[in-house]
């Protein structure tokens, strides 16, 4: 992503989404733990013999994946993410959640249908007065 304005808006929606969606640990699953991967790549996931980074990471106590989120803005809804997406599901047993913007979302439907990517939730994003609103 080389726009930086791009990035700083991906960026805040990984942190809230990360902050009020996958936020863990919490009441019902204490001992789960959420990790952001932004410029710091804090928590990578072995996927063949690469290590790759998806915008959010949730591990159980045993360090096991539980959920994988991923964050897009409209210019990232493409095929080639949509092939990371599927790698991202397989990764988690599909526990995978998409969060894209408001105006993408029949983009992103189509290509996870197309790309045969299970999922747990797509989610539309947008910005209203500089928050982020989940719809």
């Amino acid at each position: 992503m080389s726009d930086p304005r791009e990035r700083a808006e991906h960026d805040t929606v990984v942190t809230e989404v990360a902050r009020l969606r996958l936020s863990f640990p919490n009441e019902s699953n204490s001992k789960w733990r959420t990790f952001t991967n932004g410029s710091d790549q804090t928590m990578g996931i072995r996927s063949g013999s690469q290590r790759i980074y998806p915008d959010i990471v949730v591990l159980d106590e045993n360090n096991a994946i539980q959920r994988i989120g991923e964050v897009e803005t409209a210019s990232s809804i493409n095929e080639t993410e949509a092939m990371r997406w599927k790698t991202y599901s397989e990764t988690c047993g599909g526990n995978f959640y998409l969060y894209v913007p408001r105006e993408s979302i029949e983009d992103a439907s189509s290509l996870l249908r197309q790309k045969d990517v299970r999922y747990s939730d797509l989610n539309a994003y947008s910005f209203v007065n500089g928050e982020v609103l989940f719809e």
